[in-house]
Order: structure tokens, then C-alpha cells, then sequence
């Protein structure tokens, strides 16, 4: 009931159990549950559960059966809800877990080895990404000093969604040391290839500079410094330049989003090439499941606070890894069907290129992205502040425009395909003899938008002609007055920004007349972001224009990345059965060894235990208290008939999820899906080629295999 309804009270549960025992039992006395011996009890229990599935049935939830072979995609980013109130609970008390939370200790070291590599410096003014994000800096400090853990940075699979690996944050906010540690002692040993932060756009820089400056820092000989060399040592073994180099770093898409332009075009995952068609948001699935827990856990001690996330992650990843296979499955259908229409549009596009021959258009799209994101890579170093400061000026103009413009979407989904449309085709610029003509413009606009209520009238009456059932029109009435709401703040806000832009330029208003821009002045600006305007002299761009030129190189983008997802797809179901059948194969080498421990006379329990332990077997001390030494465990003739009776109930479960995913992809290969994976016995994993279902020849007979 705990992990499907965190806010329960355990005091109340015991009372209501109480209550209804009472009820059944009127002419009895009433027997009260303590809670404190209860809660010890099921804690306890819980401990013991989780360290025989861990060790003895050798099932580790927070692995990915999919991404066995490597991580294909992580996303790691930190929700600050997660924190504990500074008050000294339990302060004798140890985390029992170790799965999931990185060691508290060995996370202040990182931080403390890039402290000194870098000589601590503070990032930046970020002028690029309106303004410093306070994702990156230690904010609320004051709120932070009553706090023991500040929140939780956690590293999350970007492809399927479970967790892998987090960390606590003491006394700070989010630094980008929490993610670096993550990602070079923990991600990098298991293949980390594709990684995914909301403000990718700073820390993947800062990343680069951080390896430099652990590869360049001169070792010290100081007593008190040995730790921190060696730690030192262990980041630069761990992700030296050219491994890390090798990493693609990416920005999480949504948050992506409100980016700059000049920063979408070099940091979002599908103008990445190798990404395929990853999101790098799956961390906010895992915050909303997590976030549910934040009222119980911040009034615990840091040990019990982590057990119990520890338990939930759990809990959390064996509900993802149920579902996978089926995940997997539905994905490659979606996006086969997406391949044809996707290639349909990118076509279209390239039929349109009529001053380019046929067999040069596409690598003409090829140097028309690397001429966008050279340009983009100067805006965002810097270079070019003439161009950024006749673009602030156009920009409320447009601003407004595109605001007007994206007031009719009244659902998410739309309003995010319109955002990132207009600002895919309607990037802004200016000219400078044509200011007081847009902010003239533009406060003209942005009144008549405030004194129109049709976009409400008109999102409500949408809402209440949909048919619901009764039991959501509750919920309709809570859409509608949030779109009120939401329309009229975004409009209020709008006028704000509009009065202080025209009270900014009231003396250039009342010295310049009005001159209307026209694309002539555009034009001669060479400014290459509108698309009116023609690109700089000598560039490819100059052929078709920059926003033209933009929606041919996102279409080609979008082709790219699904049949990179396709690619990868069938991959990861081959690595999917693969770890399940493993999985299984070493189950029963440790059923086999405890089943000869139970035949085996007292004088070789030595070699029983020995057996047991190369067998698989976790020994004392590897994990868990409650996990016995193979030595204690072949003693115990009970204990052994116990073991077995885990471990087959752990096998008949690992089995039922092979044969649910085989069942799966059977399903895909029945549909005549290239590259889905044949269901093959443990025999044939050695076998690259038994995992994958012949392609038909053009004939319909299937080739032979």
C-alpha cells in the first residue's frame, strides 16, 4: 500500500486495524499495535527482503535488462524537493542501502578535487540563455542552512525510463560537480555513451574544462592532500579526454525548448547526430513517482530518508523493466510508421530546390547545417555582439507577433508543436534605422491583445462541448479556469514587458520619425536569422534563404534520427532477452550449487561453499546484513532449502518476463518488422546472427538463414 500511496500514515493504518478488530471482536478487549515496535519490525523486514533479492536471487531492479551492453542514453538532472529538514533525527543511524545512493563522503571528495583542479572559480554571466540559470547556482541559502540534504541528484536511463544511480546534496544547491561525479565514477565503467542535462549547453563546456584541468593539475605532496590526489586519479582513469570527448552531450528536449535558437542548433538532441529520437526528460517520470514521497522523507534522518527513496527507486525500476519489452515494441512500431511521412515531407522540401541538381541537394542539406551551427556556435561564443544588439530590439516586435500568433493553441500539445515551430521558422532580427517603428508596433499589438477575451471564451467552450464523463467534468471546470487564468497572466505579462520596452526608447520615439521596416533595410543589414533576409555574401544559405534553409535541415534532422531509433531499437531487445537468459543461466548455476551443498558431507562444506560462491553467490560483507557468507549459509541444512525456495520463486520470475518478452517481439516479427529479434535458447547467445528474424527478398520467400 506505501508504494502505491507514499502519503499514507502508518499510525493511522495500525489504528484503523485496531478499530476493526474491535469491531469484530466487540466483547473482547481492545489490543492496541504499538507503532514504534511495528515500524522496527517492517523495516527490518523490508532490509531482509530486498538484500536476498539483491544477493541471493541475484535480481537487480535498478538495472536495465536493455541497456546491458551500455548506456545508450542517461539523463541526470536533481529535484530539490527531495530534501531533509536539518534536526538531528537518529543521528547514530547508518544507510543500510548502497545500490542507489552514491556514498556521501566520496561525493563531497569529487567536489572537492574540481574545487582545487579548477581553483573553484564560478561560472559566467550566461547571456545567450536569458540569463544565469538557477538550476546551476546555490540559491535559497537561507532556506538551505535549515536543511541536512538539500535535495537529490539522480541519474536516470534516458531511454527506458528506470533510475541508476543518485546522489545527496549537502549544503548547496545544484552544482555541476554532483553530475560530473555521476557521470565519470558511476556512468562511465558501464559505457555511458549519450548523456542528456537541462543546461547541457553550460556544463558540457564546464565538463570539457574540468578534464583538462584534472589532467593538467600538478600533484601536491601535502598529508592532508593524498585523498584528494587519489581522487583526483580515480576521475582521470575514469573519463580521460578522449573517453569523455567521445560522450554526446545533449540538452534535455523539452527544456531545450527555451533556449536560444543559436543554442538549439548546437546542443538539442535532434541536431545531434547519433541521439536518435531520445527526449532526455525520462528523469521527470521518475521526480513525479519520487515527489510523492518528499512529505514523509523530509522529516526523516539522511540514512532512513535514502533507504526509503532506495525501496521506492526499487520499486520503481521492477514496474519499468515489466513493462519494457512491451515499450520497445510499441516504439519501433510508432516510428516505423513515422519513417514514411517524415521522408515524404523531407522530400517535398528537396523536389523544391530547383537551382540545385538532383544528385547534390543532400549534400547541399549537409552544408547548410554546418554553415547554421557555425554561425550559431559564434552568436553563442560571443562573436558578433553588433548582431545581437539590433536583435534585442526586433526581438519584443516578434515576440509579440508569435505570442498572438500561439494564443489560439489551447492544449499542451499543440501550444509545444506551435512554440517550436515559430521559433524554428521565425528566428528574430532587426535593423537599426526601424526601432521606434516595432516598439510603436509593438505596444499597439500587445494593447489590443489585452483587450480581447476571445481566446478564453473560446478554450472554455472548446472544453464544455467535448462529451466527458460526469466524473471528469469536475476536472474540465479546473482546465478552463487554469487557460483563464493562464491567457490572462501571460497577457498582463505582455503589457508589462511592453510599457518598460517603450518607456526605455521615449526619447528616440520623440527625436526619430517613424520608419517602417521594410526588406530592403533587412536585407542590407545581412543579418541571417529572418526570413525576409539573405544569408552573408559567399554562403550556401543565400540560395534559398535562412528560413527555408532551416525547415529543409529540421526535416532532414527528423528523418535522420528515426532511422537512427530504428537502428537502435533491435538492439536493444537483442541486449534485452540476452540479459534475461543470462540472468537465468546464473539462477541456476546457484540452484545447482546449493543442491549439491545439500548433498555434501560435512567435510566438504569448504568446497560447497566455495562452489557456491563462483557460482554467483554475494558472501558477507558484499551486501545487505542479512545476507549470510556461503560458508554460514551451507552449514544450515534449513537455511539451504530456504535459499532454494527464494531462488526458484525468483527464477519463476525472471522466466514469466522472458516469455511475456518473447511473446512481445514474437509479435513484431509476425508483423514483418526488419531486424526484430528471434526468440533463441541460452545456447545461441554466443550467436550474433541467431537474434535477428531473415529479411524477406523481394520475391516473398524469406532468404534462408
Amino acid at each position: 500500500m506505501r508504494r502505491w500511496n507514499p502519503t499514507i500514515s502508518l499510525g493511522g493504518f495500525l489504528s484503523d486495524i485496531t478499530d476493526a478488530g474491535a469491531a469484530l471482536r466487540p466483547t473482547q478487549p481492545r489490543r492496541e499495535i504499538n507503532v514504534h515496535a511495528f515500524r522496527c519490525a517492517h523495516s527490518e523486514w523490508k532490509f531482509c527482503q530486498l538484500d536476498l533479492r539483491f544477493g541471493l536471487q541475484r535480481i537487480n531492479d535498478l538495472e536495465c535488462p536493455a541497456c546491458s551492453g551500455g548506456f545508450a542514453g542517461v539523463h541526470i538532472d536533481s529535484n530539490m524537493k527531495l530534501f531533509t529538514w536539518l534536526r538531528g533525527r537518529e543521528p547514530w543511524r547508518q544507510q543500510h542501502y548502497s545500490e542507489f545512493f552514491a556514498d556521501d563522503a566520496s561525493v563531497q571528495l569529487s567536489l572537492q578535487a574540481l574545487d582545487l583542479a579548477m581553483g573553484s572559480r564560478r561560472p559566467a554571466m550566461d547571456k545567450v540563455c536569458n540569463g544565469l540559470w538557477a538550476a546551476a547556482g546555490d540559491g535559497q541559502q537561507r532556506r538551505q542552512a535549515q536543511q541536512e540534504v538539500t535535495g537529490r541528484c539522480v541519474a536516470t536511463d534516458a531511454r527506458h525510463g528506470g533510475p541508476i544511480v543518485a546522489a545527496n546534496l549537502i549544503g548547496s544547491g545544484e552544482r555541476y560537480g554532483y553530475a560530473f561525479h555521476l557521470a565519470a565514477l558511476n556512468l562511465m565503467p558501464g559505457g555511458l555513451q549519450q548523456l542528456h542535462i537541462d543546461v547541457m549547453c553550460k556544463w558540457g563546456p564546464w565538463s570539457e574544462r574540468a578534464v583538462d584541468a584534472l589532467l593538467q593539475h600538478q600533484q601536491q605532496q601535502q598529508q592532508q592532500q593524498q585523498l584528494l590526489m587519489q581522487r583526483m586519479q580515480e576521475l582521470r582513469a575514469s573519463c580521460n579526454a578522449d573517453s569523455w570527448r567521445m560522450v554526446r552531450k545533449a540538452l534535455s528536449h523539452a527544456h531545450g525548448t527555451l533556449h536560444s535558437q543559436a543554442c538549439q542548433m548546437l546542443w538539442q538532441p535532434g541536431w545531434t547526430s547519433g541521439c536518435a529520437k531520445t527526449l532526455g526528460e525520462e528523469g521527470e517520470q521518475l521526480f513525479s513517482y519520487l515527489s510523492r514521497w518528499s512529505g514523509t522523507t523530509r522529516n526523516q534522518s539522511t540514512a532512513g530518508s535514502s533507504d526509503v527513496l532506495t525501496e521506492a527507486v526499487v520499486h520503481f525500476g521492477r514496474l519499468k523493466r515489466e513493462g519494457q519489452a512491451k515499450q520497445l515494441v510499441q516504439r519501433y512500431q510508432r516510428f516505423t510508421k513515422l519513417l514514411p511521412k517524415a521522408e515524404a515531407d523531407r522530400n517535398r522540401l528537396l523536389d523544391s530546390l530547383d537551382r540545385t541538381p538532383v544528385h547534390e541537394r543532400q549534400q547541399l542539406v549537409q552544408q547548410l547545417k554546418d554553415e547554421l551551427q557555425r554561425m550559431a556556435q559564434g552568436m553563442v561564443s560571443g562573436n558578433g555582439s553588433e548582431q545581437q544588439q539590433v536583435l534585442a530590439r526586433y526581438a519584443e516586435a516578434v515576440r509579440a507577433r508569435d505570442a498572438h500568433t500561439l494564443s489560439a493553441y489551447t492544449s499542451t500539445a499543440a501550444l509545444d508543436a506551435g512554440v517550436r515551430r515559430v521559433l524554428a521558422t521565425r528566428v528574430i532580427a532587426g535593423v537599426w534605422d526601424a526601432n521606434t517603428y516595432m516598439l510603436h508596433d509593438l505596444a499597439t499589438r500587445l494593447v489590443a491583445a489585452a483587450q480581447s477575451s476571445s481566446v478564453e471564451a473560446e478554450a472554455a467552450n472548446q472544453l464544455i462541448e467535448r462529451d466527458f464523463e460526469p466524473a471528469v467534468k469536475a476536472s474540465i471546470i479546473r482546465m478552463r479556469n487554469t487557460i483563464e487564468s493562464t491567457c490572462y497572466n501571460l497577457k498582463k505579462q505582455e503589457v508589462k514587458r511592453a510599457a518598460v520596452a517603450v518607456s526605455r526608447q521615449q526619447q528616440q520615439q520623440q527625436q526619430q520619425p517613424l520608419q517602417p521596416a521594410t526588406v530592403e533595410a533587412v536585407k542590407n543589414q545581412q543579418f541571417c536569422w529572418v526570413s525576409e533576409c539573405a544569408a552573408e555574401d559567399g554562403s550556401k544559405l543565400q540560395l534559398y534563404g535562412v528560413a527555408r534553409s532551416m525547415a529543409l535541415c529540421e526535416a532532414d534532422n527528423e528523418v535522420q534520427r528515426i532511422r537512427e531509433e530504428l537502428e537502435l531499437l533491435p538492439q536493444e531487445m537483442q541486449a534485452h532477452l540476452r540479459y534475461l537468459q543470462q540472468l537465468l543461466a546464473k539462477q541456476g548455476a546457484i540452484e545447482a550449487a546449493l543442491l549439491a551443498a545439500q548433498q555434501a558431507p560435512a567435510g566438504q562444506l569448504d568446497v560447497a561453499a566455495s562452489n557456491l560462491v563462483a557460482a554467483g553467490y554475494v558472501p558477507l560483507g558484499g551486501q545487505g546484513r542479512y545476507q549470510p557468507s556461503a560458508a554460514q549459509l551451507v552449514g544450515n541444512s534449513q537455511a539451504v532449502s530456504g535459499a532454494l525456495s527464494y531462488l526458484r520463486i525468483a527464477k519463476l520470475e525472471v522466466q514469466q518476463l522472458l516469455a511475456n518478452s518473447q511473446r512481445e517481439f514474437r509479435s513484431l516479427s509476425s508483423d514483418g518488422a526488419q531486424g526484430a529479434p528471434e526468440q533463441r535458447g541460452t545456447e545461441d547467445l554466443d550467436s550474433e546472427g541467431d537474434w535477428f528474424v531473415p529479411d524477406e527478398g523481394a520475391d516473398g520467400n524469406e532468404d534462408a538463414p
